[in-house]
């Protein structure tokens, strides 16, 4: 469904109602570090199509078969922020940004990097920056593992989960996962 931003912004949608289940995680980690939370806070900034930008999923798309067209002046990007304050200063910041890939199309233009991927970035002493992408296939196309990754986690911890004694644990009692089965003959 097309929105211009006004009917986006109004009404409900997926993502702007998604903050209790990223506040979850992110208050596992703030507790990890001994912390408590004190606050969250979510935003959204949206980019509109500059003209008409038709769409066809296909094999490397989260929706192959998929036909349709995103009209001039409705939206076409999605960056979403819920931020985690702890001791009145911001402690973790997650961002989920969702375009089509015409960025040249979009206003404001995306700036968060092209390519579907995952990118973790600590701001400490020492800072770290990580990014978590497929290859580019022979014909220079971005695969979208995101599924995958994302069920990597809990599927890891089968074996964990099932060792552990009865009770409700979490990634902070569980540790590094071990991978078993990962390396195949």
């Amino acid at each position: 469904m097309c929105s211009d931003p006004d009917t986006f912004l109004a009404g409900p949608n997926l993502l702007g109602n998604a903050w209790p289940l990223f506040a979850q995680s992110m208050a596992m980690v703030v507790e990890g570090f001994g912390k408590t939370v004190d606050r969250y806070t979510t935003a959204v900034e949206l980019g509109t199509a500059k003209r008409d930008i038709p769409y066809e999923g296909g094999e490397t798309s989260d929706m192959p078969g998929l036909k349709g067209v995103i009209k001039k002046g409705t939206v076409a990007s999605q960056h979403h922020t819920w931020t985690t304050w702890v001791d009145d200063k911001p402690f973790i910041t997650f961002h989920e940004m969702y375009t089509m890939d015409q960025y040249d199309a979009i206003e404001p233009k995306p700036d968060w990097g092209g390519h579907y991927h995952y990118r973790v970035v600590i701001e400490g002493d020492e800072p770290t920056e990580l990014i978590l992408q497929a290859p580019p296939d022979p014909q220079g196309n971005y695969r979208k593992p995101g599924y995958t990754w994302t069920a990597m986690g809990p599927a890891n911890t089968i074996p964990a989960v099932c060792d552990a004694p009865p009770g409700v644990i979490t990634h902070v009692e569980l540790g590094l996962m071990q991978l078993r089965g990962v390396v195949r003959s």
